[in-house]
């Protein structure tokens, strides 16, 4: 994560620590989920700044092969401000992306943005309720069987750039086996 200022915000519920500017970019995440259950490989909740100057940024991730619910991307209860852009996502249980809004107990899911991404569904789902300020935009339907996703991103220029630079760097990847 970049550095970013942490706000005090207070809500409903309580306070929340609010944090601005942060970054995660370029990781791969996958066989995530064994253990828990109600995550993702990638989890946010409340808010991540106050505009899209500071929001946070969720970019050239690749994320496949979840054990267990919810989101691949999972941007819950009273997340905002943060852009999802450039990931490839496959092989989730219950959805590439999404979360909870819970509007009437303090949250609600606002400011959100999906740009660029590849994803073996048709985008985010929004289970408990309507979310403010939601833009999804030029995204790419993988299909949904594993070895066609995998192969549909391969012939992809774009998505085989993301998915072959995330995670180790390639002096490094040698661990993993």
């Amino acid at each position: 994560m970049t550095p970013g200022a942490t706000v005090l915000t207070v809500t409903r519920r309580g306070p929340t620590w609010t944090n601005t500017g942060a970054t995660i970019v370029g990781n791969h995440l996958f066989d995530y989920m064994k253990y828990l259950y109600d995550g993702g490989g990638i989890y946010t909740t409340f808010g991540h700044g106050d505009s899209w100057d500071n929001s946070a940024l969720i970019t050239r991730n690749l994320v496949h092969d979840m054990q267990q619910p919810y989101w691949a991307v999972y941007t819950d209860w009273g997340s905002s401000w943060i852009r999802v852009t450039d990931n490839v996502i496959y092989d989730f249980v219950f959805g590439s992306t999404g979360g909870c809004s819970a509007v009437d107990l303090g949250g609600a899911i606002s400011h959100i943005r999906f740009s660029g991404n590849y994803w073996a569904d048709n985008g985010p789902l929004w289970m408990c309720g309507p979310v403010e300020d939601l833009t999804i935009d030029a995204n790419t339907e993988l299909p949904t069987d594993d070895t066609q996703a995998i192969n549909a991103c391969t012939t992809d220029a774009r998505c085989a750039q993301i998915a072959g630079t995330a995670g180790l760097q390639p002096e490094f990847r040698d661990i993993l086996h």
